[in-house]
């Protein structure tokens, strides 16, 4: 078979000679080429498309990095208040006050607030006691209970 049939002949013309010549007309997808024109129009498309793209997502990527990054502090903070809220407390490091309590055998450590934020048992070694233990000692003395 012939790769073109009436080449000579022109376009409109071609296609009644070819209609009127064949045996059948039957409709057919196919992959038609493009001519060279057609070619270099594709792609002068296809490269200013490509170039629009690398700018919208070069654009998306700084976007997304902002949100990122602020959707990244907002959920650490809400982290770190979830901590708080489930502890009901929150961790703090500052000075505390050891009170020995030799009769019981505990260490208690108050905060500035003079609340008791922690006890323990008395180590070995802890268990002497220095001179404002004994003053405490003697104010609960009354000579009524002792």
């Amino acid at each position: 078979m012939q790769n073109q049939l009436f080449a000579e002949v022109a376009p409109a013309d071609r296609k009644q000679i070819l209609s009127d010549s064949c045996d059948r007309v039957e409709t057919l997808e196919y992959l038609k080429p493009y001519e060279s024109d057609e070619l270099n129009q594709l792609k002068d498309s296809y490269t200013d498309v490509s170039i629009q793209i690398a700018k919208l997502e070069a654009e998306k990527k700084k976007a997304n990095d902002a949100f990122n990054l602020t959707l990244k502090e907002l959920k650490g903070k809400a982290g770190l208040t979830l901590l708080f809220l489930r502890n009901k407390a929150e961790q703090v490091t500052e000075p505390c006050y050891m009170f020995f309590e030799a009769d019981a055998k505990l260490v208690g450590y108050y905060n500035a607030e003079g609340r008791l934020v922690s006890s323990r048992p008395m180590r070995p070694g802890e268990n002497q006691q220095t001179v404002f233990a004994v003053n405490r000692r003697d104010e609960y003395m009354t000579g009524t209970n002792d």
